[in-house]
């Protein structure tokens, strides 16, 4: 224990930062451990009843602007439950996107801002994906109106063929 004022002080201000190195450490180490890629920006850990075992301070800001009220540990309801499971690993709200993804016995969790892709319809997904690989634009409305055409399934090479 410091002994000295100048001591408590020095211990004091340095605590918060100790803390947060340790948060990130292990975000890194677990996630690392798995082979996946970590950017501590808006990453947390959680176990499958969506208590939060480590969380970067990006993460929390986010996770505030969806719901405002969030006072933690636990994470909000929406989040909690059947979001945790692998067949449901991804919410979109009104401001953020969160992703989960399994590590271990825990799950980390990814935070973005909604951008304007995630408000598509899967159909016009369909076609910015085909745009983007370089279909041409009447290529890729024989694909989407004509779908017998070009096969089951439209993809960059049936709707070029198209």
């Amino acid at each position: 224990m410091p002994t000295h004022e100048c001591e408590r002080q020095t211990v004091q201000a340095l605590v918060p930062h100790l803390a947060e190195t340790w948060n990130l450490c292990r975000l890194r180490s677990v996630a690392g451990s798995f082979g996946l890629d970590i950017c501590p920006s808006a990453r947390a850990l959680c176990d499958c009843k969506g208590r939060l075992h480590a969380a970067a301070p990006a993460f929390t800001t986010l996770l505030r602007a969806e719901w405002p009220e969030w006072q933690g540990p636990k994470l909000p309801e929406m989040l909690q439950g059947n979001w945790l499971r692998p067949e449901h690993s991804q919410y979109v709200g009104a401001a953020i996107v969160a992703n989960s993804e399994p590590v271990g016995d825990l799950r980390l969790l990814k935070l973005r801002h909604v951008s304007l892709l995630d408000t598509l319809t899967a159909r016009e997904q369909e076609v910015a994906r085909l745009f983007g690989s370089g279909s041409s634009h009447k290529s890729i409305a024989n694909c989407i109106f004509h779908p017998s055409r070009s096969g089951t399934t439209c993809s960059p090479s049936t709707a070029n063929s198209a």
